[in-house]
């Protein structure tokens, strides 16, 4: 989501008034899936808590990014958060945690879908398909599923773009066997394996062995799995035998 999709947003949520008293003293910047809020110190930060933070955060659920919040002076007030942990400390990018996803109500279920798969020691949905349009948070929860699985570390989990499986199919012999040694696998942006037919075949291997197995397989894909008209019926059919959910944004 771009600052200009965040304006907009919030151009919606409040009257130009309302934006004119405050707006231009924040300083808003969108990186790696967050938008970090900048007031100029803490005093602002306090009024900002008790007459717009409800609001501003209503505003922008269901688009995906997290939130932070600092003040450009180095003080303290009891809304910014410490400082975000390094990408060393969740391996799959540190912002991308269940307390971080804006829901909105449109999206209470597959947040909820998404936590079950997260904390289950099995696999409750297989597979599990995150469908939705671009920034509505389908990659954001993969992301958060994968982290909550890594809390015991990351061996045995792997997560992907089907460009990504493409380059590993392409250099590793083993790459079938290499994946089949995960315990979880999710796989961003499925849509774009219309782009590698072979890929389906490799697919339609990993979700047989990890069905028997009772291992998790997770799937983002931009727009709904019965619209990609080019996969093979016996992939289709795989993608169906778990549960979908469909993110909306507001």
């Amino acid at each position: 989501m771009s600052r200009d999709q965040v304006d907009a947003a919030l151009e919606r949520a409040f009257s130009s008034e309302e934006l004119g008293r405050w707006r231009s003293s924040l300083g808003m910047s969108v990186e790696g899936g967050v938008l970090t809020v900048r007031f100029p110190h803490m005093y602002f930060a306090d009024w900002f808590e008790s007459h717009a933070r409800e609001r501003f955060e209503s505003a922008l659920k269901g688009t995906g990014l997290a939130l932070a919040y600092e003040c450009r002076d180095g003080s303290r007030s009891r809304i910014v958060r410490e400082a975000r942990p390094t990408s060393e400390d969740l391996p799959f990018g540190s912002e991308f945690i269940f307390d971080n996803f804006l829901v909105n109500t449109k999206n209470y279920f597959p947040l909820a879908s998404a936590q079950e798969v997260a904390q289950s020691s099995h696999a409750p949905y297989n597979p599990f398909v995150l469908c939705g349009e671009s920034g509505s948070g389908k990659s954001f929860l993969l992301r958060a599923i994968a982290n909550a699985k890594s809390e015991n570390g990351r061996d045995g989990i792997h997560v992907a773009g089907v460009n990504d499986l493409h380059e590993l199919f392409s250099s590793r012999p083993d790459a079938r066997k290499f994946l089949m040694s995960m315990h979880f696998l999710a796989v961003d942006d499925l849509q774009e394996i219309e782009r590698y037919p072979y890929l389906q075949g490799e697919l339609l291997a990993l979700f047989d062995h990890f069905h028997l197995h009772r291992k998790q397989m997770v799937f983002a894909c931009s727009g709904k799995v019965a619209g990609l008209a080019f996969l093979t019926p016996k992939l289709k059919s795989r993608l169906e035998w778990g549960l979908t959910v469909t993110l909306k944004i507001p």
